[in-house]
């Protein structure tokens, strides 16, 4: 995973800077620790990832934002629910994947650089899984026996995102 999250990424944007090409990197909303109450986490809040994953994409990112005509974006999305139960005390802002698919397009082409975050309105896995309808039963974080810290609230502020459309 760190060959292609930390050493693809940086090869792929070193040659698009060589080109002259815009590089997009996809990243995640678990570059928080998920820690802070309320969550809506902004571009400018310092990024604390929990787990290995994470930590690759956040180097990834470092690796990416040298290059001035480069775009991080930070979202997530699930075309489906893949498991029985869903957490209602975990908040996050993902998408469908067809809408995050369709906002990462037009943030692509837009002339946004540097970190954006994508994504939908901050809600429960458990609202976002019904939302996609999947019949799922709902949890709690006390559930889980997990030595595995989970992030409760990885939820995106994306106003920046927001703005830039309005202004369009």
């Amino acid at each position: 995973m760190s060959r292609v999250n930390v050493l693809g990424t940086g090869s792929l944007a070193e040659t698009a800077a060589k080109v002259g090409a815009r590089f997009v990197y996809v990243s995640t909303d678990f570059v928080f620790d998920g820690s802070r109450s309320g969550g809506m986490y902004t571009e400018d809040d310092l990024p604390c990832p929990l787990g290995y994953y994470p930590l690759t994409k956040f180097a990834g990112e470092g690796l990416v934002r040298v290059h001035p005509n480069s775009l991080i974006a930070r979202l997530s999305f699930n075309e489906t629910w893949p498991y029985p139960k869903a957490f209602t005390d975990r908040f996050t802002s993902k998408l469908p994947a067809a809408q995050a698919a369709a906002q990462l397009a037009e943030a692509a082409l837009s002339e946004l650089c540097g970190v954006v975050h994508l994504g939908g309105p901050r809600q429960s896995y458990y609202d976002f899984a019904r939302a996609l309808g999947a019949d799922v039963e709902a949890m709690t974080m006390a559930d889980v026996d997990s030595t595995d810290p989970l992030p409760v609230d990885t939820s995106l502020n994306s106003g920046r995102w927001r703005d830039y459309r309005r202004k369009k």
